[in-house]
């Protein structure tokens, strides 16, 4: 919260609106007696995905909305928000700028991989669900497989060369996938966020917005 407040707290002198949406099983919305995003992420794959789809569709009402107050929208997302992102830029085509800070654009890839979800990786063992099987069920939530519909000008995807969440070449597949931006950090998967050069490309691109 500290690292995003600080990221877009300046843009606002720049006459743009902020909005921080919740993201499903999240902080306010966290079920009693779970913890924040557990609910959202676990080896359950159809409740995984089920969980992002609802981010997806808060997200792009939300935008839509803005749209229809005649007022141009861009979004920023991080890590899982950069997940839901993605996403939503390949749903809604009226986003005038597009910022994805080390996003999971390859769910399958970064279940299978990252050691910072060995626990999924577990439950997924246990049910004899193997990396395969993971790709299919969680291939229609996955930007690496969709289309954009964000003009690819208008997006930037920022990665991190030390991430341990989501894999260089998975940025560079989807990169290459939508023609758009990418610009490489020297940090990992959450330090990103505080990375000088990230902000400023981060706090440029979406100025652009209010102009």
């Amino acid at each position: 919260m500290a690292a995003l407040r600080s990221l877009i707290a300046p843009l606002s002198g720049a006459g743009v609106e902020l909005w921080y949406p919740w993201l499903p099983s999240h902080g306010p919305r966290t079920p009693s007696g779970s913890v924040s995003g557990v609910d959202c992420l676990s080896a359950d794959l159809p409740r995984t995905a089920q969980a992002i789809r609802h981010g997806v569709l808060e997200t792009l009402e939300l935008a839509r909305w803005l749209r229809a107050r005649d007022q141009p929208v861009g979004i920023v997302g991080v890590s899982l928000g950069g997940w839901i992102a993605a996403l939503a830029a390949t749903e809604f085509a009226d986003f005038e700028r597009v910022v994805l800070y080390t996003p999971v654009v390859d769910p399958a890839r970064s279940f299978s991989e990252s050691p910072l979800v060995g626990h999924i990786r577990g439950g997924l063992a246990a049910a004899n669900v193997g990396r395969d099987l993971t790709a299919e069920l969680l291939a229609r939530v996955a930007p690496v497989e969709r289309s954009l519909r964000v003009p690819r000008e208008q997006v930037l995807l920022l990665g991190a060369r030390h991430d341990n969440v989501v894999a260089v070449p998975s940025l560079e597949r989807v990169a290459a996938r939508w023609g758009c931006g990418l610009e490489w950090l020297d940090a990992g998967h959450i330090t990103a966020q505080w990375s000088p050069r990230g902000r400023r490309s981060a706090r440029r691109w979406l100025a652009e917005v209010a102009r």
